[in-house]
C-alpha cells in the first residue's frame, strides 16, 4: 500500500516550532514519530492514560530520543486527562499526582520542551471558585513533593476563565497552554487569552472550530477567527502543535497555515 505523503516539509519554516500530534497515523509512537519527523519540528506525545502499564515502554522511548537527535526532531508531552490533581478527594489528588510523576520518570529522557497538563473545573455547586483554587494548590504542592518542576509544566485552558489560575502561577511559577479551540467553544479571543498571558505561554493547541465541534483542520476556522490566529502567531517564537488526529486533517491545516501565513 502506498503511503500518503506530505506536500512540502515545515522544517524551520516558522519563528514557532510547529508541531502535531503522536497520532497521525493509525499506528504506535515510532512509526508516526518516523513518518513525521522530516515534515515538522516537533511532536506531540499523547499520553491521555495514567495506567503504568500502557505508558511507552522503555526501549521505545529510547528510539524516539534517538529519532529526535537524528531528525532534528523535539518532543512535547501532553499529560493524562484521567486523572486530575484538583479532585476534591486528597486521595484521589495524590493518586493523580503519583501516576503524573510515572509520566514525568518515564519520559524525561526526551527532554520535552513542555508538560500539557488539564487542571478540570467543574460549576456543580459543590465547590466554589476558591475550594477549588485551595484544591489546585495542594495538588501543585503534591506534585513539587514528588519531584515536578513547575516551571516545566504548561496548564491547558479548558472551559473556565484561566483568570481563576494566574493568582497560582504567580506563586508557583507554571506555563500555560493556550487551546484555540477551547477558547473559541467557550466564545474568548484566543488574543485575549494570548496577550493576558503571553510571558507564560509555552504552547498553543491549533485547531480549527465548527458548529461547536473542535480538532477540525484548521481550514475549518472562520476568516475572523483564521485572521486573528495568523496574527496572534506572528508574535510567539515557542511551539505550536496543530492538533488533529488525521493525515489529511493535518495536511489541509498545513496548506492552511502556508496560504495565510505568506497573506500576511
Amino acid at each position: 500500500m502506498t503511503l500518503p505523503l506530505f506536500h512540502q516539509s515545515c522544517k524551520h519554516r516558522y519563528p514557532f516550532k510547529l508541531a502535531t500530534t503522536s497520532f497521525i497515523f493509525p499506528d504506535d509512537y515510532i512509526p508516526n514519530v518516523l513518518r513525521l519527523a522530516p515534515f515538522l519540528d516537533e511532536i506531540e506525545l499523547l499520553i491521555f492514560e495514567s495506567d503504568f502499564n500502557g505508558l511507552p515502554s522503555t526501549e521505545v522511548i529510547k528510539q524516539l530520543v534517538d529519532i529526535g537527535r537524528d531528525s532534528d526532531i523535539t518532543y512535547n508531552v501532553h499529560l493524562p486527562v484521567d486523572v486530575c490533581i484538583a479532585d476534591p478527594s486528597p486521595l484521589q489528588r495524590e493518586r493523580a499526582c503519583q501516576r503524573i510523576f510515572q509520566v514525568f520518570e518515564k519520559l524525561a529522557l526526551l527532554l520535552p520542551s513542555t508538560w500539557t497538563i488539564h487542571i478540570d473545573y467543574s460549576e456543580n455547586g459543590r465547590r466554589s471558585v476558591k475550594e477549588w483554587q485551595d484544591s489546585v494548590d495542594d495538588g501543585l504542592r503534591r506534585l513539587i513533593r514528588f519531584g515536578v518542576d513547575m516551571t516545566s509544566l504548561s496548564v491547558e485552558n479548558l472551559f473556565y476563565p484561566t483568570d481563576y489560575l494566574v493568582p497560582l502561577a504567580a506563586v508557583y511559577d507554571f506555563g500555560f497552554c493556550l487551546d484555540i479551540g477551547h477558547a473559541l467553544i467557550s466564545g474568548i479571543s484566543p488574543f485575549e487569552i494570548f496577550n493576558g498571558l503571553r510571558e507564560r505561554i509555552s504552547i498553543i493547541h491549533l485547531h480549527g472550530v465548527s458548529n461547536g465541534k473542535d480538532h477540525l483542520p484548521l481550514d475549518q476556522l472562520s476568516p475572523d477567527d483564521g485572521e486573528q490566529i495568523v496574527c496572534l502567531l506572528q508574535g510567539f517564537t515557542k511551539v505550536a502543535s496543530v492538533e488533529v488526529f488525521s493525515f489529511e486533517a493535518l495536511q489541509r491545516s498545513m496548506d492552511w497555515l502556508d496560504r495565510q501565513w505568506h497573506q500576511n
